[in-house]
């Protein structure tokens, strides 16, 4: 059984009703994005004379762009019981407030592909995607302690 926020994103995204609070969730992700954005770009700005002077200098502000957008999206789902519900009880935290914002994407995922007709064929992708690169990261760290060893 589906939780009841994923049903009524479900009934928005089919266009049954539109809740004000899903809205301002949306809202709230969208201008998030914006932040992340400025921000990177007075990052770059900044950065540029470093990466002329040594290209490893890009690779490392990818590295950092990363890294923010895992931590933005986790402090997004943090943050998001100050945007409310107007059906639930005034509360500083609700009781999910402290759970993983990947488990929630990882459930919506999986929402959404058991609700395609492709779906075995999607989750054998998956399976043999996720296969080949973990053995490519197990090659890369055999590699790596091999070499260490010489």
């Amino acid at each position: 059984m589906a939780p009841d926020w994923l049903r009524e994103l479900d009934e928005v995204l089919r266009g049954h009703k539109a809740d004000p609070s899903l809205l301002a969730l949306l809202f709230n992700a969208f201008m998030f994005g914006v932040a992340s954005v400025a921000a990177q770009m007075v990052v770059r700005r900044y950065y540029g004379p470093l990466i002329r002077r040594s290209p490893r200098h890009r690779q490392l502000l990818r590295v950092w762009f990363l890294l923010y957008v895992f931590v933005g999206i986790q402090m997004a789902w943090v943050l998001r019981p100050f945007i409310g519900d107007p059906d639930l009880p005034v509360a500083f935290f609700r009781t999910d407030a402290w759970g993983n914002a990947y488990v929630v994407v990882a459930q919506l995922l999986i929402h959404a592909v058991d609700r395609t007709p492709i779906a075995p064929f999607l989750w054998a992708w998956q399976a043999v995607s996720t296969l080949l690169l973990a053995s490519l990261f197990a090659g890369f760290y055999v590699y790596h302690v091999l070499h260490e060893r010489r």
